[in-house]
């Protein structure tokens, strides 16, 4: 696919066409294409195939018209896919946690880690979540925590704070519910 270099970022490597390899309700696919950086999937996603030849070059100036391979990428839940590309790019789990939570304050959290404190801070978020958003908002929420976790099972994500943060997530979410 042809796409346009318009910024002074490193350019994509290539196109990923996500969609879902569950079935859908309508027996229809469709396909999300949206731009990413082999290196970065290629370095964190196990269970990928190796991404086909690309060579965007280094002299690419804003403006400028390039073609990338698209790659089909097929995953249990492409609306969550999102926020594993964000996660992949920048690692920041605070920042993934507002991303199921985001009218929820997190102040002065740096990462979640299994302490003696993570119960009652669990406890502590899930009484705020419960108290902010509806049933249907926390279920919805909730079923993305577990569609996340579905992608980085099926991408062969290995991370310890990707997977701790989505049990924490979980818990949280479970517990406000």
């Amino acid at each position: 696919v042809e796409i346009s270099f318009t910024s002074s970022n490193s350019a994509p490597s290539h196109m990923v066409a996500v969609w879902g390899n569950l079935p859908n309700a309508t027996g229809r696919t469709s396909y999300r294409l949206l731009p990413v950086h082999s290196i970065f999937f290629a370095s964190q996603c196990a269970n990928l195939a190796p991404f086909p030849p690309s060579n965007p070059s280094e002299h690419l100036r804003p403006g400028m018209k390039y073609t990338v391979p698209v790659v089909p990428l097929g995953i249990p839940s492409p609306e969550t896919f999102f926020h594993i590309q964000c996660y992949l790019y920048t690692g920041n789990c605070v920042a993934l946690f507002r991303a199921f939570f985001p009218s929820v304050s997190l102040a002065g959290a740096q990462s979640f880690t299994r302490t003696a404190n993570l119960g009652a801070t669990i406890r502590a978020l899930a009484k705020t979540i419960s108290g902010t958003y509806t049933l249907e908002t926390l279920v919805t929420r909730t079923m993305n925590i577990k569609g996340v976790w579905a992608n980085a099972c099926a991408l062969g994500i290995h991370d310890h704070e990707l997977l701790n943060i989505l049990d924490v997530a979980w818990e949280v979410a479970l517990n406000a519910l």
